[in-house]
C-alpha cells in the first residue's frame, strides 16, 4: 500500500477499451523488472497509478502498490517489447504522453 515514502494523493486506474481490463502490476511485485498486465477491476493498489509530470506534455506513471515507473523494458522502440515497473530513473523508457484517442 502507499505507505509513508509515497508523496503522492491522487490515483488513477488505466483501462483498456479494447477489453475493458485495467493496467494491473503483477502479483504486486515489489521488484525491478515486475511485469505489468492486464486484470479484472479488483480494486487493488496495484491497479492505482499516479501521473506525474515530467515535461513537454510527458509524465511518469507511478504505481502506488510500489512507488515504480510504467517502463518499456530497456526503452526498445520494437512492436511486443514488454513493459513493467522500474525504479523512477527519468529516462524516456518511463516517458508517456496521454493523447485523444480516435
Amino acid at each position: 500500500a502507499c505507505n509513508k515514502r509515497c508523496k503522492y494523493n491522487r490515483f488513477y486506474i488505466l483501462k483498456s477499451k479494447c477489453s475493458d481490463k485495467i493496467i494491473d502490476v503483477a502479483n504486486s511485485g515489489q521488484e525491478n523488472g515486475t511485469n505489468v498486465w492486464q486484470h479484472t477491476n479488483n480494486g487493488t493498489v496495484a491497479q492505482r497509478w499516479y501521473i506525474m509530470p515530467c515535461g513537454n506534455g510527458y509524465c511518469n506513471i507511478i504505481s502506488r502498490c510500489n512507488i515504480m515507473a510504467l517502463d518499456i523494458d530497456k526503452a526498445k522502440t520494437k512492436n511486443g517489447t514488454n513493459v513493467q515497473c522500474w525504479e523512477v530513473n527519468n529516462t524516456n523508457a518511463q516517458k508517456f504522453k496521454f493523447v485523444k484517442a480516435g
